[in-house]
């Protein structure tokens, strides 16, 4: 029987990369496309809401358990 705590580890890391990735893309994506207004950076109209999306397709594809 292989050590359990350890395929557990791999399976959620396996898991979790996607995730993990999709939030830095999305980051980068608002970083990227950000204006700097009075000082204040302020993300592109609809950054936010492309951002969510990504997070509710993420949960739902890869946090199945």
């Amino acid at each position: 029987m292989p050590n359990s705590s350890k395929f557990k580890s791999i399976y959620w890391l396996t898991n979790m990369l996607p995730t993990i990735l999709i939030e830095i893309i999305g980051i980068f994506k608002n970083f990227l496309f950000s204006k700097k207004i009075d000082g204040k950076v302020q993300s592109r109209r609809g950054a936010g809401k492309i951002k969510t999306q990504e997070n509710i397709l993420s949960f739902a594809f890869f946090n199945r358990n």
